[in-house]
């Protein structure tokens, strides 16, 4: 059997698992660039010509493209060569510990806020306000916004690692959201593009927040998940439960939300600095830059 055979049978395991489609379009597009580099049937690759392949990809990859590879090329033998390749000698790069640029509260208010179409506002607004992934938001249908009921909640299904949740809304979002409502009428999903019962596109949610940022002069480097940061770094400086939050944001674990967020609260940090008997630094006139 080909390798091209071999990867459309994986292709259908990973399916048939329930995958993520992101996941598994990744996972095939690594085991074919794999496969036209070393020009061999998979049952006869070894391991050290995997590990050299793994040595050899462009220092300016990323460095999660590089596990992307390492994953799925073990996952691969895994399933379909019935073989384990010992993990030492599948050279991984260090994960480093990613932080992202945080919009303050302030500024927040004012990308959502000074964005006068009421669509794009609510986009925004929504995305922050429930710490939502961008999949998240624009996949979510009518059907899951809850807003007449005794506790008004959004339903968010086939989330990140297929979890199902539900998010307390707030009265703003409320407010806002119908105010949207009435205005466009959506038929099918809660924010819909020009065509009819179609999503809203990724790219464009990207385009309405670099417009505001720009339009505000904010200089920070803001991807729209950092809307999402942003969001769970203010509910824990005011003092949510982190827990709470970890349920809120679709963690399967607790420790995943410390691990995320706890870096980007300094102010927790509080360390006692040995006293120095030195008065040459007078401090009344110190800069701080």
């Amino acid at each position: 059997m080909r390798n091209t055979e071999k990867i459309d049978l994986f292709v259908r395991w990973m399916e048939a698992k329930n995958m993520a489609h992101s996941t598994v379009k990744i996972y095939r597009h690594c085991l074919l660039r794999f496969f036209n580099s070393i020009q061999k049937d998979s049952g006869r690759i070894s391991q050290q010509e995997i590990q050299d392949y793994i040595t050899r990809i462009p220092k300016h990859y990323s460095d999660s493209y590089r596990n992307q590879v390492v994953n799925s090329i073990r996952l691969y033998f895994i399933i379909s060569e019935h073989k384990k390749l010992h993990p030492v000698n599948l050279p991984r790069p260090k994960r480093e510990v990613f932080i992202p640029d945080i919009l303050t509260v302030d500024e927040m208010e004012r990308v959502i806020f000074s964005t006068k179409n009421l669509k794009h506002r609510a986009i925004l607004f929504t995305l922050y306000d429930n710490g939502l992934r961008r999949s998240e938001l624009l996949n979510m249908r009518l059907m899951d916004v809850r807003t007449h009921c005794s506790n008004p909640h959004l339903i968010i299904r086939n989330a990140k690692h297929h979890n199902a949740r539900t998010i307390p809304l707030s009265l703003r979002c409320i407010e806002l959201l119908k105010q949207y409502y009435r205005a466009y009428r959506p038929q099918t999903y809660l924010f819909e593009s020009d065509s009819e019962n179609t999503p809203y596109s990724a790219t464009s949610v990207r385009n309405i927040l670099e417009n505001a940022l720009k339009r505000e002069g904010i200089k920070k480097h803001i991807r729209v998940h950092d809307l999402r940061h942003s969001f769970a770094t203010h509910c824990l400086a005011g003092e949510t439960n982190i827990k709470h939050l970890s349920k809120v944001l679709g963690h399967r674990n607790v420790k995943t939300t410390e691990n995320y967020y706890e870096h980007l609260r300094p102010e927790e940090l509080v360390i006692k600095r040995p006293q120095q008997q030195s008065d040459n630094i007078p401090v009344r006139h110190l800069k701080v830059v």
